[in-house]
């Protein structure tokens, strides 16, 4: 069984609404999840980042932006997935 494998992506165009394209996501292994590594190209120019996916058992899973870097600005946060939340397309 593969438990935590080191993973890299290569994504042509995975959203153009945002203009992203040639996106590299590199994800290793780290305790409670993965380290990410992104880059790519964008609307607003070329971008890196790095953060973390945790995915803590019985809890949400957070992905953790440490620094996004797009054209000269630099940005931080979280995102926490809400179990109850339901999607209605």
């Amino acid at each position: 069984m593969i438990d935590h494998p080191k993973i890299g992506l290569l994504l042509d165009r995975p959203l153009d609404a945002l203009g992203l394209a040639t996106v590299r996501l590199d994800l290793d292994p780290m305790p409670g999840g993965f380290a990410m590594r992104a880059a790519g190209g964008s609307t607003l120019g070329d971008f890196t980042g790095t953060g973390a996916i945790l995915t803590p058992p019985g809890r949400p899973t957070l992905i953790r932006v440490d620094v996004l870097n797009v054209s000269g600005t630099k940005a931080s946060g979280q995102l926490q997935s809400d179990p109850a939340a339901s999607l209605d397309i």
